[in-house]
């Protein structure tokens, strides 16, 4: 049959075998798809940096590490922040465009800042959306200087406006973007030449404390505020020339506080961070699941599992001895009643604001403290509103109490105002703020701009060495 793979003209196998494709066409598709999928990678990277606004220069950029404390204010975030906040401001009756409400909010951070400064004619040509504002020692002792981060756009406007501007002691320089100013009262020989070096050697953004809190927030962060504990207690005992009493070196020492505030698909959100010293122990904690089975009813539910602050009732019943050495009239002492409620899982429910009736639900560590517990409630309670113990549990209802049906878990508002909470949650409360303002007499202003808010959530957690706290606003 002649060379296999070969058609010879009058044989009638007319398909021999298979013929490899060239090794160059082979090796050209498989670079054509590591470039497309590159390319795909790049976009999406790149989409992801301007939908988060990842890259940005910050003012915790430009700013000194070495600060005491710090807060900025990010008007253009990432894209998805800037629809988030617009829809939000659609949602409020107001004749302001989002970028007015920008360009206001801007005035009344800036101009009374920078006197005498006309916003409109000396500031605007030059200010950016971003600004930061830190309190910074430059030698670690009491001597603090106050540091303004405004970005620019054009630093030579900045520059012939900010000569103009008459604060005592006031300097000035420039780093990537954004003008520092510097005031340092007492301290003339230090300058924002100075922080700016400081800034370069190590800024805010690179140092470890800093970057590890930021790193537990969500992206697009609008509105940012630390806090560096040990250098604030420095600061204050230094301040007050040692006639500090209270013991704030211990309270602080080790302790920084982050928070921030973002835009959410249907509200806002503030969550803040306190990071302790290392060693606590760790903590197992549900407040969450009391909260949610409170009657659907609920206009203000409050719940708390103190189950793990069980150990602290002598130190703490210690603390209270300038209160009665007894309540309800003798039958509990104060360090009896303490460990009882610090055992215990508490949840509170609310409903109708006009005349708030309530239901009261206490799991007790035990039978003896649950006594203990509904010992002090029935005395200083209404003989009307009876005090139920059954085994470890306490619960106390008013006689109008009407808690409806279904549980809070079952509201979709509900679930919307607790979502994503922190881990452990000892705290959490909720209020359905339509009903809860249906009930006050507001003026007709008032009740249009409180509206489109709807509900407010609130839960705290704990882990070792940290607490974490979560607020949001649903804003429909």
């Amino acid at each position: 049959m002649g060379n296999p793979g070969v058609l010879v003209y009058g044989q009638t196998e007319i398909l021999g075998p298979s013929i490899p494709p060239p090794r160059r066409r082979r090796t050209v598709t498989i670079v054509v798809g590591v470039v497309l999928s590159m390319l795909l990678a790049g976009t999406a990277i790149a989409g992801a940096f301007v939908w988060y606004g990842w890259g940005t220069t910050e003012p915790e950029d430009v700013l000194p590490g070495s600060s005491m404390s710090f807060a900025r204010v990010d008007l253009s975030p990432g894209l998805g922040q800037q629809l988030a906040i617009g829809n939000i401001i659609k949602k409020f009756p107001q004749q302001q465009t989002g970028q007015d409400a920008v360009n206001t909010f801007k005035q009344r951070l800036v101009e009374e800042m920078l006197p005498p400064l006309k916003f409109d004619t000396r500031i605007k040509p030059w200010l950016g959306d971003r600004m930061g504002l830190s309190l910074w020692s430059p030698t670690g002792r009491s001597m603090r200087c106050t540091l303004v981060a405004l970005a620019s756009s054009d630093d030579d406007k900045a520059k012939s406006a900010l000569q103009q501007v008459t604060i005592a002691n006031l300097s000035f320089a420039f780093s990537k973007g954004y003008a520092i100013l510097a005031t340092c009262p007492g301290q003339s020989g230090t300058t924002a030449d100075d922080a700016v070096a400081a800034a370069e050697s190590e800024s805010l953004s690179q140092r470890a404390a800093f970057a590890d809190a930021l790193g537990n927030l969500p992206s697009g962060q609008a509105i940012l505020a630390w806090m560096n504990g040990s250098a604030v207690a420095s600061g204050v005992n230094a301040f007050g020339n040692g006639r500090v009493t209270v013991p704030i070196d211990t309270a602080l020492a080790g302790t920084t506080v982050l928070a921030g505030v973002k835009a959410t698909g249907d509200g806002l959100e503030l969550r803040a961070r306190v990071h302790g010293a290392a060693g606590s122990e760790p903590v197992t904690a549900d407040a969450l699941s009391p909260l949610g089975q409170l009657p659907g009813g609920t206009v203000v539910g409050v719940s708390a599992d103190l189950r793990a602050a069980k150990g602290l009732g002598d130190s703490l019943s210690t603390g209270l001895n300038n209160l009665p050495s007894d309540l309800g009239g003798g039958k509990v002492d104060v360090a009896r009643i303490t460990r009882a409620l610090l055992g215990s899982v508490l949840s509170l429910s609310i409903v109708n604001p006009a005349d708030p009736q309530l239901k009261v639900f206490i799991e007790a560590a035990d039978s003896g403290s649950a006594r203990d517990i509904a010992n002090v409630l029935q005395a200083n309670l209404s003989p009307s509103d009876p005090v139920n113990v059954t085994g470890d549990t306490v619960s106390v209802t008013t006689t109008k109490y009407q808690g409806g049906s279904g549980s809070l878990a079952d509201d979709a508002l509900y679930r919307s105002a607790m979502d994503d909470p922190p881990d452990n949650v000892v705290v959490a409360a909720y209020a359905n703020v339509s009903r809860l303002t249906s009930a006050m007499k507001l003026s007709d202003e008032a009740a249009a701009n409180i509206k489109p808010v709807k509900a407010f959530g609130m839960s705290m957690g704990v882990d070792q060495g940290s607490a974490e706290l979560l607020i949001r606003v649903i804003v429909q």
